[in-house]
């Protein structure tokens, strides 16, 4: 299950991953999506059936909607006599774990936040397994019933033979920049939690140079969208930093930038699916010391800093482009963490393994 219908962000690319890596001679898959569109496309190519429901807040407004698709997935699983019900958003796994328990199927929650939500302890309790992506989620449930039975983790996996490197001097040329400037890039949503504006304050501190901020994403809303634009104009760095559009072939930027960046604020991520897909394409990163990221980071892939800390993140950046063999070092130790502990399947076998057992304990 999908809360989200577009393959812009980390979720929905890694529940996507999954799919596309999961063994299809021994699962058929089928997935609820919130409306058709870019998400719903990809799935029915790679062969996954795809349902429409509308996934909506736990709110008292939504209260009978709500009922209506406990009702609604109780009827997908019985008639495609479903075994395992996997929703990887808080909303979603309460309402699916509701309907599991109308059925013989089982759920496995798959939590990608280490940040908690008020209906965590019900939605634990209603979840046969719970899958976190990174070691700091599980202190989410701390002190719950049945945490060391259920709960597991298990990194989000990337295709590393997609996010591969490449000549980065061709590669900006592929793409139409300049190869003789420093790429620094960030990719995700555009919202205050990933630390946006820490980012441009960055750009501001250090200074003019031969650099590029690329600003990659899809943005929250447009008023924070018009708020980072007027912090860039009043930082005048707007000669230094781009903002661009979402890119479905994001490992060619990855593979392009010379650092890629994640500013984010604690609660915001689960791990950062981004900073594994540069590492994975050679690029040395930069991430906040948050829960979850400082899992994705080793000191020989990349730079930890405070977050909220504009000072902190233009040291780190300043760092990194000026010492090129450190730079060139951190890329080739991220490919191999990348390649060790986040290929997509060795994920996809672990997540397997979860899902067989749950059928054997059924039978």
């Amino acid at each position: 299950m999908s809360h989200y219908g577009d393959l812009s962000m980390g979720g929905q690319k890694s529940m996507f991953a999954l799919i596309q890596n999961l063994d299809r001679d021994r699962f058929e898959l089928f997935a609820v999506v919130p409306f058709a569109g870019e998400l719903s496309e990809n799935l029915e190519s790679v062969g996954c059936k795809v349902f429409f429901m509308p996934l909506l807040p736990l709110k008292p407004k939504h209260y009978f909607q709500q009922i209506h698709n406990i009702a609604s997935l109780v009827r997908i699983i019985r008639n495609n006599h479903i075994s395992i019900v996997h929703p990887d958003h808080e909303r979603d796994a309460f309402i699916a774990g509701l309907a599991c328990k109308f059925t013989k199927a089982k759920m496995v929650w798959h939590v990608r936040l280490t940040r908690k939500v008020g209906t965590d302890k019900l939605t634990f309790s209603l979840s046969d397994e719970v899958i976190g992506i990174a070691e700091d989620v599980r202190n989410r449930f701390e002190g719950m019933a049945s945490l060391d039975r259920k709960y597991v983790t298990i990194y989000n996996g990337v295709d590393c033979d997609v996010f591969s490197p490449s000549d980065k001097a061709a590669m900006k040329a592929k793409l139409g920049l300049e190869p003789d400037k420093l790429i620094i890039t960030y990719a995700g949503q555009y919202k205050r939690g990933k630390g946006l504006m820490d980012l441009i304050g960055a750009a501001n501190l250090i200074g003019h140079g031969n650099y590029k901020f690329l600003l990659i994403g899809k943005p929250e809303s447009d008023d924070f969208l018009a708020e980072m634009k007027n912090a860039i104009i009043e930082a005048n760095v707007e000669q230094r930093i781009k903002i661009m559009p979402f890119q479905s072939d994001i490992q060619n930027w990855f593979a392009a930038s010379d650092i890629v960046v994640l500013p984010s604020h604690e609660g915001t991520e689960g791990m950062g699916r981004v900073l594994f897909e540069a590492m994975a394409c050679g690029t040395a990163v930069i991430g906040t010391n948050i829960s979850g990221v400082r899992q994705a980071i080793s000191h020989d892939t990349g730079l930890l800093v405070a977050e909220k800390s504009p000072k902190a993140l233009a040291d780190a950046i300043f760092k990194l482009m000026t010492d090129i063999d450190l730079r060139q070092s951190m890329g080739i130790m991220g490919r191999q963490r990348a390649l060790t502990h986040f290929d997509i399947k060795n994920h996809a076998i672990n997540v397997e393994s979860i899902y067989e057992q749950l059928i054997r304990d059924e039978k």
